[in-house]
């Protein structure tokens, strides 16, 4: 698939309401935002986001640049096995920086689920927070479910509530 390799300012303003059902995998308003790429001073509020593998509110996968950005949503992967992040589900040599999410994500049977990064490999995280309950199976988190590589975790906090379902 392709990738977004530019630049998305969005000049401090809102996107209300962005709405996705699906039960496919890559779900969320930018799927791979590629290498080099930045996204950045862009709120998303009342958003609803439902898919399978590799779901978020805001980027499904990212080897670039995300700052400044702040989302309240509903993020919800049913009958995914791995990745849901309430902002990105995949980092990989990215940097994610005064970032917020606040809502809920629920992803049942999924491994690396978390507030801010589902799965971080080679990323820099810092300055960012969520305040969103978040539900899944295993490595569950509020910023980060699961880091590999050389990710760095910076000044960043949860103050949402984090849950594991039984089997």
């Amino acid at each position: 698939s392709s990738s977004f390799n530019g630049v998305f300012d969005g000049d401090n303003h809102s996107i209300q309401g962005l709405y996705i059902y699906s039960s496919a995998e890559n779900q969320g308003f930018v799927a791979n935002a590629g290498y080099g790429s930045v996204i950045k001073n862009l709120t998303l509020t009342d958003c609803f986001v439902k898919g399978g593998n590799n779901t978020s509110a805001l980027s499904v996968q990212t080897q670039g640049t995300i700052s400044n950005c702040h989302v309240s949503a509903r993020v919800e992967a049913p009958q995914a096995f791995a990745q849901v992040g309430g902002l990105v589900a995949v980092s990989n040599n990215a940097v994610i920086e005064t970032c917020s999410f606040s809502g809920s994500v629920e992803a049942s049977g999924t491994w690396y689920v978390a507030g801010i990064v589902g799965l971080a490999k080679n990323t820099t995280i810092s300055e960012c927070y969520n305040t969103a309950s978040v539900l899944g199976s295993l490595y569950v988190a509020g910023v980060v479910g699961r880091m590999e590589s050389h990710t760095l975790v910076n000044k960043c906090y949860n103050a949402g509530q984090i849950s594991r379902f039984r089997d």
